[in-house]
């Protein structure tokens, strides 16, 4: 019993944990005074679009032989009730390297009544991927929905977040977290450009070890490249099942569907006006063996016509993908990850191929008490 309570607390406070590996920086031992991690992302592959054109997300892969990513991340617990994250990212763009300072930020947590808060550089918690990093991407490249209406970084901001967590009988919690932040990257006109203010609210129903339900509601908005507003709302679950029959290893499916509506104000001269785009995406993973997922991924994203001020084609997205975890330094660090994908933009399709290799490595750095 208490095991289990404590299960759902953890899930619940990080209300996207649940699709994260092991080694990620947004989960830190409580016993770790510094944790220094190394994760690497890289792949090679083909499209029959030479150019590429399906790449929206910045860390999608844009050529044939790729460094998606080589982040490298800090985490400390200053004391019992404040804790620091970091994280820098390197990628590479045809040969060219760059880097930036993806998260930075100070993170105070145990508040009374269930309260925590940060402050500093952060991604918003907004859909189901809408704050993951590239390491615990479950496909080789971003969702649509992530990439389209939250931008090429995800709502990259300098800001502060609150949140509040509340267990309740049954071994469920609800979260909410709101968050405001100036936009460090603009995106196109659509995009969010400077102040974003965000809310999540999640509700995990944890039933038991084996069956699990995941409830998310996103909504955020802030300043478009136009001048005026863009807003997006979106509305998430997710069923984690898994088996019971042994106690040493279980098979899980973890199944997903996500709706996103974004609305964008424009203004051309003395014209104005609003639209309107529906994001769907639905997604199974399925863990049937130690080291072995498959997964599948299906999205749509509504196009926008009739407007030469904001004018966006409709797309289509098929993924499917073969996952090996293996050994190299530490427990399941490395991944291997075969994936296709089909693209359709109007009447424009795109076949791709790709080989995905991942590596974690920081176990070893760690200090603890």
């Amino acid at each position: 019993m208490e095991k289990s309570i404590i299960a759902a607390i953890t899930l619940a406070s990080l209300s996207d944990l649940y699709a994260q590996s092991a080694s990620c920086i947004h989960s830190g031992s409580a016993n770790d005074l510094l944790r220094l991690n190394l994760h690497s992302t890289n792949i090679i592959g083909a499209s029959s679009d030479r150019n590429f054109n399906h790449a929206l997300h910045h860390h999608d892969p844009a050529e044939e032989l790729d460094v998606q990513a080589l982040e490298f991340s800090l985490f400390s617990n200053l004391s019992t009730y404040s804790q620091l994250y970091s994280t820098y990212n390197i990628s590479e763009d045809r040969g060219k390297f760059s880097g930036e300072l993806e998260e930075a930020y100070l993170k105070l947590h145990r508040l009374p009544y269930g309260f925590e808060a940060k402050a500093g550089r952060f991604i918003h918690d907004l859909g189901l991927q809408g704050n993951l990093h590239v390491h615990d991407w479950d496909f080789t490249n971003s969702d649509l929905t992530s990439a389209l209406f939250l931008g090429e970084e995800g709502v990259l901001t300098d800001g502060a977040e609150l949140s509040w967590y509340y267990i309740y009988e049954n071994y469920g919690v609800v979260g909410i977290t709101l968050a405001h932040g100036d936009v460090l990257e603009a995106g196109d006109d659509a995009e969010f450009i400077s102040g974003v203010t965000s809310v999540r609210s999640t509700v995990h129903h944890y039933v038991s070890d084996f069956h699990q339900h995941f409830f998310g509601l996103s909504a955020a908005q802030g300043k478009n490249g136009f001048g005026r507003n863009s807003r997006v709302i979106g509305l998430d679950y997710t069923y984690s099942w898994s088996d019971s029959k042994s106690e040493i290893w279980n098979a899980s499916v973890d199944t997903s569907f996500q709706i996103m509506q974004r609305n964008v104000q424009w203004q051309d001269g003395s014209a104005k006006g609003s639209d309107n785009q529906i994001a769907l995406m639905a997604s199974s993973i399925y863990h049937f063996s130690e080291y072995w997922k498959l997964s599948g991924r299906a999205e749509w994203v509504e196009g926008i016509k009739d407007n030469e001020s904001l004018e966006e084609n409709e797309r289509l997205r098929l993924s499917a993908a073969l996952t090996r975890s293996f050994t190299m330094i530490d427990d399941q660090d490395s991944k291997l990850r075969l994936q296709y994908n089909y693209d359709k933009e109007e009447s424009d399709h795109a076949h791709s191929l790709w080989l995905q290799f991942s590596f974690s490595f920081g176990k070893g750095w760690t200090i603890s008490n």
